[in-house]
């Protein structure tokens, strides 16, 4: 159970860390579309973006698993328990 919490505060740091990183390159891309600079530059913010967006979803999505009550062994027990599929 300890090692639940440690992964799912590892992972809510990483989160954190991810949304200043979004914040920042959105106020980069903000402040790059008033200037002068190449389109170049401005589809490479805007894949930085994306990319970083995407992570941080993912990491959302395991840490509301990981922040669930279900052990691992329930979550086995209840698919065990699922109607089979048929083909």
């Amino acid at each position: 159970m300890r090692a639940r919490t440690w992964v799912r505060d590892v992972r809510l740091g990483e989160a954190l860390e991810l949304k200043k990183h979004i914040a920042a390159l959105e106020r980069e891309l903000i402040a790059e579309t008033s200037g002068s600079v190449g389109m170049l530059r401005l589809a490479e913010l805007g894949q930085q973006l994306r990319r970083h967006k995407f992570r941080l979803e993912v990491l959302e999505r395991c840490i509301s698993g990981l922040s669930e009550r279900a052990r691992p062994a329930e979550m086995a027990g209840d698919a065990r328990k699922a109607p089979a599929i048929r083909g």
